[in-house]
């Protein structure tokens, strides 16, 4: 069943399998503090319907990914409008912050 441990390192990894992601340590925190313990249920989302149709697992982590990097995105966005004091634009600033987010989009 997705949201387990293996699959948020699982998706992670296909995210940091990226030339543009790999070595960076920075973006790798970010997502560590995102997901918490286990990957969010909506992170898994494709994992569990390529299952669903008789498919392997593996074939929605494409997919997962890019919903990985899309919450990370809009937390980045939300916590800079809702002016979150643990948000990451305080240790980042809002430009470097705003610009992380579009690269994860």
């Amino acid at each position: 069943m997705p949201g387990n441990d293996a699959d948020r390192a699982t998706i992670l990894n296909q995210v940091f399998a990226l030339e543009e992601a790999a070595g960076w340590d920075a973006l790798r925190d970010l997502f560590q503090h995102a997901g918490g313990e286990r990957p969010p249920v909506d992170w898994t989302l494709p994992l569990a319907a390529c299952q669903a149709v008789g498919g392997p697992q593996e074939a929605g982590l494409p997919g997962a990914a890019a919903i990985a990097c899309m919450q990370v995105s809009i937390i980045l966005v939300d916590d800079m409008l809702d002016e979150d004091p643990r948000g990451e634009h305080h240790r980042l600033g809002v430009g470097k912050t705003a610009n992380l987010a579009f690269a994860l989009q």
